[in-house]
């Protein structure tokens, strides 16, 4: 992170300012949409971090990083096939 001394003041030169209107909506400085490839209808993700807001733009290496986040039970299709699995080895078993 680089610093400017301004009237000597130390400001941190990568922060930026905006404001959150009244629908909830912050507008994305034109540097830092350059800067991390934010253009019109690229998909975001929040996330937290310590108290910190955390805005990221939806990537596959974003979405791979959530990946098992809410993985607790099995998911529908493992519940069908494992149903499917033991449905077929009960129709194979001789009588």
């Amino acid at each position: 992170m680089s610093y400017i001394v301004v009237r000597y003041k130390i400001v941190m030169s990568d922060v930026f300012r905006s404001t959150v209107s009244s629908k909830g909506q912050v507008i994305i400085p034109a540097e830092v949409r350059r800067r991390y490839g934010f253009e019109e209808g690229t998909e975001v993700i929040f996330t937290e971090d310590n108290g910190r807001l955390i805005l990221e733009p939806l990537s596959f290496h974003a979405i791979y990083q959530l990946q098992g986040i809410f993985k607790r039970e099995p998911s529908a299709l493992q519940l069908l096939e494992q149903e499917r699995h033991e449905e077929r080895e009960r129709e194979d078993r001789p009588r």
